[in-house]
């Protein structure tokens, strides 16, 4: 099962999650997902902390990126 915080949605505060999340939306908050993956679609802005297993940034991302495994930038990453 995949999280999905959609295009139209705007959270703010911080966001504890037990599996995987996808971002579309807005976030002002950190965003905790320690043993999941966390990945940021492009049009979605992340303003906050981000610790996952692996993050993979295709949107807009202002904060530190803590993973245990790896970080992907991609291109379309702002």
């Amino acid at each position: 099962m995949i999280t999905t915080i959609g295009k139209g949605i705007t959270v703010k505060g911080t966001i504890h999650a037990d599996e995987p999340l996808l971002i579309a939306g807005r976030v002002t908050g950190d965003v905790l997902v320690a043993d999941y993956d966390v990945t940021v679609e492009p049009g979605a802005h992340v303003d906050g902390a981000v610790t996952a297993r692996r993050i993979t940034v295709r949107g807009t991302s202002k904060g530190r990126l803590i993973a245990r495994e790896f970080v992907r930038v991609l291109q379309s990453a702002a």
